[in-house]
């Protein structure tokens, strides 16, 4: 029968260290009996301005949150 084997994800978050491992192994068996496995890890691309995009929609909540307060 076809079908996902396995799936199995890691993430690892230290000091300005960020790790994201997603891996799939799908196994399949023809007609003949035959077998035949993939493999697919998935890593990530790292976003820098990502950071500094979310302090900035961060920073500008809390001062109208604060504008708001006083």
């Amino acid at each position: 029968a076809d079908g996902y084997l396995s799936a199995a994800s890691t993430y690892l978050a230290g000091a300005g260290a960020q790790l994201f491992n997603l891996t799939f192994l799908e196994t399949a068996t023809d007609s003949a009996g035959r077998k035949s496995q993939n493999l697919v890890t998935v890593s990530p691309v790292p976003l820098p301005a990502a950071a500094l995009l979310l302090l900035g929609a961060l920073g500008g909540l809390g001062l109208t949150r604060r504008r708001r307060k006083g």
